[in-house]
């Protein structure tokens, strides 16, 4: 682990959580995926859709937004999100 504590909270959405980092995401701007093929480019974004269940990332500055599936499990969703984000 490098030190990048994330601070994970759900949202109004039962099936989206926010991730929010120390540090910047992307560099300005906002970027939203909706499918593993809108994120090739995106090596972090490509990385969350590998995720069984993630169907959604939203990345603005130092937070990420993570949508699953009605199905996904957030118990096995977040700390996966949460290695990899680590990982930045």
């Amino acid at each position: 682990m490098n030190g990048n504590r994330i601070r994970f909270q759900p949202t109004p959405n039962p099936n989206s959580m926010k991730f929010t980092l120390e540090k910047p995401v992307i560099q300005k701007g906002m970027a939203n995926f909706n499918s593993r093929e809108e994120a090739d480019g995106t090596p972090v974004a490509k990385r969350l859709f590998e995720i069984d269940g993630v169907t959604g990332v939203l990345m603005m500055e130092n937070f990420v937004s993570v949508n699953k599936s009605a199905s996904g499990n957030w118990g096995v969703i977040v700390p996966l999100v949460v290695e990899i984000l680590q990982s930045l």
